[in-house]
C-alpha cells in the first residue's frame, strides 16, 4: 500500500478520521486486483480511478510513479540474480535471516525479565468518539526464551471512526517501538520477527478489523499512541531502557490541502503538506530529535520546501518556527514543538486533518516532563479565533489563516540531573527559556543571547539544585 493525495474520499483528504465505516469514507475500496498485464495498464481500472478520484492527472502521475519504481526494482532484481545465481542468493538469504535471529535473541537475553504494562489515550473525536479511545499494552520479556510477547487484545472493539488499525499497522506500532528499545544496529527482517510476538484479536481497534470498519487513519493516530506506550513500558525495566513519547499531533500543517488555484485558471489541486515539526522522544542516551513528525516517521519524511509549496498552491506560509519550552524536560529532553501559520491568498483553501495531542501531551518517563499540548486555530481576517477539534475540515477565505502548533517530545530522567552545559546550550538555541532553565532545570543563567554573554551562575545554580 502507499499513500495517494486523494483516493476518492467523500471529503478531500486521504485521512478521514470521522468516517463511521468504509462506505462513509466514500473512497474506492479494491480487493487485490491486477493493474497491469504484460507491462500494459489495465485500462478499465485506470479509467475507473480517473473518474472517481479528484485531480485525476495528479493521481495518474502518482500511480505511474509507483509502477515505475516497481519496474526499476524488477530490473535490478533480475540483474542481481543474473550476477550471483538463484542458489547463492537463497543460501545468503537463509544465513542472513538466521544471523539476524541470533543477534535479536542475544539482545533479548541481556534484558531483565518482567511483565510491563502501559496505557494511553487518543483525544476525543467529536461527535463519534466524545470520550476518545483508551489504549493499553501488556508486554512479557522472557530472556531465557529470548522472546518478547506483546498482548494488545485487551483493547476496545472497532470504533465508528477512521482511527481503527489494520493488523499490519497494529503489529508495526508495537514492533517498531520494541526494536527502538534494542540495539539500533539490528536488522529488521523475518529473523528479527521470530523473537517478537504481537497478539491481536478480531474486531479490535488495534487488531484485525471487521469489515466495513474504516481504517482510513491507521498509519498515524492510534499507531502513534501504541508506539509511545510501548516505549514507555520498556522504561519500567530500569534506567537506561525505553523512552519517552514522540509528539502525536498530525496538525493542520501536515493536513491535506485542496482547492482551485486562481493563478492557473482555477486549476484544482489536492496534496498533503509536510510542514509541521513534531518533537521526538528522548531516551536514556539522547535528546529527542527535531522534526520527528510523528512516531511512525521518526524523521524519515522530508519536510516540504516553503517556496515550492507557495508556487504550487495559492497560500502563504506566514510562520514556520520552533517554540521554546514545548519539549518535555529531562536529563535528556524531548524535541521541541513547532508553529506553522498558513494564510489563504485570493482563492479559498480547504484543509483537513485528523489531529491528536490537544488533550493528551507526549509524556516523559522516569521523572521527566511532558510536552506542550497541540492546537489548531483559525485566524479569520475578520472575526474571533476559532479553536478546532481533533478531526477538522476548515475553509480559509482570502486573508484567513490556520495556526497549527504541534507537540514536542517527552523527556527521559529527572530534569535537574541534566548537565549544566547542555541546559546553557538549550537556552542559547532558544529551546529553553531563561525562566524554565531556572524553574525546571535548576540552572541560573546570566547575560544575553543577543550579545553572546550567556553564562551559568554557578553559585546560584548550586543553591537551586541543592534546594
Amino acid at each position: 500500500k502507499c499513500h495517494q493525495a486523494d483516493t476518492g474520499n467523500s471529503i478531500p483528504t486521504t485521512y478521514h478520521g470521522g468516517a463511521r465505516d468504509v462506505y462513509e469514507e466514500g473512497t474506492l475500496v479494491f480487493p487485490t486486483v491486477r493493474v497491469q498485464r504484460n507491462y500494459e495498464d489495465v485500462e478499465d481500472i485506470v479509467r475507473m480511478c480517473r473518474r472517481r478520484i479528484r485531480v485525476p492527472d495528479q493521481w495518474y502521475g502518482d500511480f505511474s510513479s509507483a509502477i515505475g519504481a516497481a519496474r526499476v526494482g524488477e530490473r535490478g532484481l533480475k540483474t542481481f540474480i543474473a550476477k550471483y545465481g538463484p542458489e547463492t542468493i537463497r543460501s545468503f538469504k537463509r544465513e542472513w535471516i538466521d544471523y539476524t535471529s541470533r543477534r535479536v535473541e542475544a539482545e533479548i537475553k541481556k534484558l531483565p525479565a518482567g511483565r510491563l504494562h502501559a496505557e494511553g489515550d487518543h483525544d476525543p473525536l467529536a461527535p463519534v468518539l466524545p470520550d476518545g479511545i483508551h489504549l493499553q499494552t501488556t508486554i512479557d520479556v522472557d530472556p531465557d526464551a529470548g522472546k518478547i510477547t506483546a498482548d494488545l487484545t485487551d483493547n476496545p472493539d472497532n470504533v465508528p471512526s477512521g482511527l481503527n488499525l489494520t493488523a499490519t499497522t497494529a503489529t508495526m506500532g508495537t514492533m517498531q517501538a520494541i526494536f527502538c528499545c534494542l540495539d539500533p544496529t539490528i536488522q529488521h527482517n523475518a529473523g528479527s520477527f521470530r523473537h517478537v510476538e504481537v497478539k491481536l484479536r478480531e474486531n479490535c481497534v488495534v487488531g484485525h478489523p471487521r469489515f466495513p470498519a474504516s481504517c482510513s487513519v491507521a498509519t498515524t493516530n492510534v499507531s502513534d499512541v501504541m508506539i509511545n506506550i510501548t516505549q514507555e513500558a520498556f522504561s519500567q525495566l530500569g534506567d537506561g531502557y525505553g523512552g519517552g513519547h514522540t509528539g502525536v499531533c498530525l496538525s493542520g500543517a501536515a493536513g491535506v490541502v485542496s482547492g482551485n488555484d486562481y493563478r492557473k485558471g482555477d486549476e484544482p489541486y489536492v496534496t498533503q503538506l509536510f510542514l509541521m515539526n513534531g518533537g521526538g522522544a528522548a531516551n536514556a542516551d539522547y535528546d529527542g530529535m527535531t522534526y520527528a513528525l510523528i512516531p511512525p516517521c521518526i524523521g524519515l519524511i522530508y519536510r516540504d520546501s516553503i517556496e515550492i509549496d507557495e508556487q504550487k498552491m495559492p497560500f502563504l506560509i506566514r510562520s514556520l518556527r520552533l517554540l521554546p519550552d514545548t519539549a518535555g524536560a529531562g536529563r535528556r529532553r524531548g524535541g521541541p514543538a513547532g508553529e506553522v501559520i498558513i494564510e489563504a491568498r485570493r482563492s479559498p483553501v480547504t484543509i483537513v486533518s485528523a489531529s491528536n495531542g490537544t488533550a493528551n501531551p507526549a509524556r516523559g518517563v522516569r521523572g521527566a516532563g511532558h510536552s506542550n499540548l497541540a492546537s489548531n486555530v483559525v485566524l479569520r481576517a475578520e472575526g474571533p479565533e476559532e479553536e478546532q477539534a481533533s478531526f477538522f475540515l476548515v475553509e480559509l477565505a482570502q486573508g484567513d489563516a490556520l495556526r497549527s502548533i504541534d507537540c514536542g517530545g517527552g523527556g527521559y530522567g529527572a530534569p535537574r540531573a541534566r548537565e549544566l552545559e547542555k541546559v546553557l546550550h538549550d537556552v542559547r538555541e532558544g529551546y529553553v527559556s531563561v525562566k524554565a532553565a531556572r524553574d525546571v532545570y535548576g540552572v541560573a543563567v546570566t547575560g544575553s543571547v543577543d550579545d553572546e554573554t550567556l553564562a551559568i551562575d554557578e553559585r546560584a545554580t548550586n543553591e537551586l539544585r541543592g534546594a
